[in-house]
């Protein structure tokens, strides 16, 4: 009598358990957002892949300076050009007390093309040619050192898409069991008390 008296609160807390999870679950906002050249982009979605649709954005640097604002498009998605050469911690919310955060390094930030732009030396001024004399600019670059400033372009933009995404991976390995070992650690628990039951009516009988 007394394992079924446990049993039964045990059944009703495990029952509010889910749904609350469910519900939680079903409110749990994500926003992740990444570089490319002199803009910034992002995406943001509620848990099961609804989009947050029309929620403000707002970015801060670490200090809590506050950078810019905008919104999410229909797609939950948003973009703005980098305001500062400085790390951003980018703050979505999404009404209802929903909030998320991400963090860019200031090692993702690349110096603004204006910048660069006005560092860069200007050109010489080109030799004096003779009229008849063909120009084939293309025939000085050394086809080597093209492949590797194709190839070191190209790594340059895979690394700043993969990065927000090995970030979230990670995110979601520290935070603790999955769903899986939880139920399994229930079916566990439930397994003993219903032995538990079985040995206590045996003696009841006996």
């Amino acid at each position: 009598m007394m394992y079924r008296k446990y049993f039964i609160r045990f059944s009703c807390l495990i029952l509010f358990f889910f749904l609350s999870r469910g519900n939680a679950l079903a409110h749990k906002v994500t926003v992740f957002a990444w570089v490319e050249g002199n803009t910034v982009l992002g995406e943001s979605k509620f848990s099961g892949g609804k989009k947050v649709r029309d929620s403000e954005i707002i970015v801060w640097d670490l200090n809590g300076k506050e950078l810019l604002r905008t919104r999410t498009n229909q797609k939950g998605e948003f973009s703005f050009p980098i305001p500062a050469k400085t790390a951003m911690r980018i703050e979505l919310i999404a009404g209802m007390g929903h909030k998320a955060e991400w963090t860019i390094p200031l090692e993702d930030i690349d110096e603004p093309a204006s910048d660069r732009d006005a560092q860069r030396p200007l050109p010489e001024p080109a030799g004096q040619t003779d009229p008849g004399e063909a120009v084939h600019p293309a025939a000085a670059i050394d086809p080597v050192q093209l492949e590797a400033i194709v190839e070191k372009a190209v790594t340059k933009a895979l690394d700043k898409k993969i990065t927000p995404l090995t970030r979230m991976v990670a995110d979601l390995e520290q935070k603790g069991p999955t769903m899986n070992e939880i139920v399994g650690g229930i079916g566990y628990i439930f397994g003993l008390m219903g032995v538990a039951i079985y040995f206590s009516s045996r003696k009841k009988k006996s």
